[in-house]
């Protein structure tokens, strides 16, 4: 990472970006290799009307996960957010993965999707860089799901912009936007999000089903690629 970047990064340590750094020890490991995948979904007011579709689409993700040959080599974190980030859970695998229901996933609020994005790069970074430091090789996935543009972060696009690009240069992380009824790639890109790692979809449950399947087939790939030779600019083409 840049000077720049790491800057941000450690500016954006704290309590909840700290416990998310947390995951599974190295000694538990199933191998030598892991894919880590965060998810960082939208719980604000405006997703109400889909509560029971994303519950549904994101717990079936899990399935879907825990069905592939690389099922015990992905370890993954849920976020989910407002106008502040929630950590559900850090890195765990697939078998420990807190379901979505509608205690934990309650859409209400404004929308800080800066914030919630820098907030899952930093712990998703600091976690795999544990990792890497007890010789194990990582694959990052990093999918923001949010049906509208960012209203109430204290962080600007501006930084999450220079994070993201840099972490696409380092080709072993993937940061994807999965958009529901507003300018998907117009706000991932000034993200420092690739047009190919974003899904534009209709606000219907029908498109909200189709595209966390996608995610799970995106992620199912990625994890199956070797580490380092993935294109992170390409996630979903």
């Amino acid at each position: 990472l840049s000077a720049q970047s790491a800057g941000i990064l450690v500016n954006n340590l704290n309590a909840i970006t700290i416990a998310g750094a947390q995951g599974m020890s190295i000694d538990d490991l199933a191998g030598d290799a892991a894919t880590l995948y965060a998810r960082v979904i939208d719980k604000t007011g405006s997703m109400r009307r889909f509560q029971r579709v994303v519950i549904a689409a994101g717990n079936a993700q899990i399935s879907a996960l825990k069905g592939s040959k690389a099922g015990d080599s992905i370890l993954m974190s849920t976020w989910i957010f407002n106008e502040r980030s929630t950590l559900l859970h850090s890195y765990v695998p697939l078998d420990h993965v807190i379901k979505l229901d509608t205690n934990n996933y309650d859409p209400d609020g404004s929308t800080a999707l800066y914030d919630a994005t820098l907030d899952a790069i930093t712990s998703a970074v600091a976690y795999a860089q544990s990792l890497r430091d007890a010789g194990i090789r990582v694959n990052v996935v990093i999918v923001i799901v949010s049906d509208g543009e960012d209203n109430s972060s204290r962080n600007s696009v501006a930084k999450v912009k220079t994070v993201v690009q840099d972490l696409l240069k380092m080709e072993t992380f993937t940061v994807a936007f999965v958009a529901f009824g507003t300018e998907g790639k117009t706000i991932a890109a000034a993200m420092g999000i690739p047009p190919a790692n974003v899904l534009d979809e209709q606000a219907d449950a029908h498109s909200i089903r189709l595209a966390l399947n996608t995610v799970s087939k995106s992620v199912i790939r990625a994890s199956q690629t070797t580490i380092g030779q993935q294109n992170s600019q390409s996630f979903f083409s």
